[in-house]
């Protein structure tokens, strides 16, 4: 393998890392988000 492949894999990996990262993020933020309401509403 030539240097230059390496490199296009090694990019290729880390840009669906970053995508998982994100989706992992969404997901959590969601879920905080879905659960201040119920916690506020239990407060009152």
């Amino acid at each position: 393998m030539t240097n230059r492949k390496i490199l296009l894999l090694n990019k290729n990996r880390s840009a669906e890392d970053h995508a998982a990262a994100v989706g992992n993020y969404a997901a959590e933020a969601t879920r905080r988000w879905r659960r201040i309401p119920l916690a506020r509403f239990f407060r009152v």
